[in-house]
């Protein structure tokens, strides 16, 4: 019966083995991927898992650091600055406008005028010889004179639709941002609430996942005392070393536990970095 017994574990242990192969692989090519890189190749961990430390983590300043710093606020909340600076600018439709324009310039006064001879024609048609008095008066009012002109046009709208009807839509759209704002924030300070409560669960069950190995290990050394003095069976120190390596999975997945709730508390709040937390 025993032996019938251990090849049944036996079986059974196989069958768990192609399993874990199996999502070994998958999990293996998913990192590839991400990495950008192609699935199949040879990967291994950069860093150990590491000791688990202890933090008391406050949980309302853990929200203030993820609503100043988290990325999605971050761009929501200018988004909504846009917004509102497109409403001010579609207020000024419906104000009145002033165009203004201006010139300046120069000019003569008084033209000379020649007649067939050649000589300069007075006011009263009467020649003078170039170079005379008639010359002379004719350089006096020939000499540029500045000219200056200002214009405006003062405009009101009166009915003004199409400006009343930007004006709504961009009022419409600050309230509409303004809203996904307050529910994103919502949404963050939930999150983070929660990934604390994860985090602070995570430690407990390291804990208790180290506290397990432990007994096993205990256990195993018992069932191989028995062993030896004829008071166990072989199967049941199998079953004992079965639980050992068990409870050390559990010990190393709980660790794992911990630092993906790390990582993920610390993406809330904008501070993941390239650096191992």
């Amino acid at each position: 019966v025993e032996r019938t017994r251990l090849q049944a574990a036996l079986v059974q242990a196989q069958s768990a083995r192609l399993d874990a192969e199996v999502a070994e692989q998958t999990a293996r090519d998913a990192l590839l991927l991400l990495l950008g890189r192609q699935p199949g190749e040879p990967i291994s961990p950069g860093t150990d898992v590491g000791e688990v430390p202890v933090l008391d983590i406050d949980v309302a300043k853990a929200v203030d650091v993820a609503l100043s710093q988290n990325l999605d606020v971050a761009v929501s909340r200018r988004t909504l600055e846009l917004a509102e600076l497109e409403a001010k600018n579609a207020r000024h439709g419906l104000l009145p406008s002033l165009a203004a324009t201006a010139s300046v310039g120069s000019g003569s006064q008084v033209g000379r005028a020649l007649d067939e001879d050649g000589n300069v024609l007075d006011e009263g048609g009467q020649s003078f010889p170039q170079g005379g008095a008639g010359d002379a008066l004719g350089n006096l009012f020939s000499d540029p004179l500045p000219t200056y002109s200002v214009g405006g046009t003062f405009s009101v709208p009166l009915g003004n639709r199409s400006a009343r009807g930007s004006r709504e839509r961009a009022e419409l759209s600050v309230q509409q941002r303004q809203s996904e704002l307050l529910e994103l924030e919502r949404s963050i300070a939930s999150q983070v609430q929660q990934q604390v409560r994860r985090l602070e669960s995570a430690r407990q069950k390291v804990d208790l996942a180290d506290a397990n190995q432990r007994l096993a290990e205990e256990t195993l050394a018992a069932e191989e005392a028995l062993a030896e003095a004829g008071r166990s069976i072989q199967k049941d120190v199998l079953e004992a070393r079965t639980e050992v390596d068990r409870t050390r999975a559990e010990a190393a997945k709980s660790r794992t536990d911990y630092r993906q709730a790390q990582v993920e508390l610390l993406r809330l709040q904008g501070q993941l970095t390239e650096r191992v937390p």
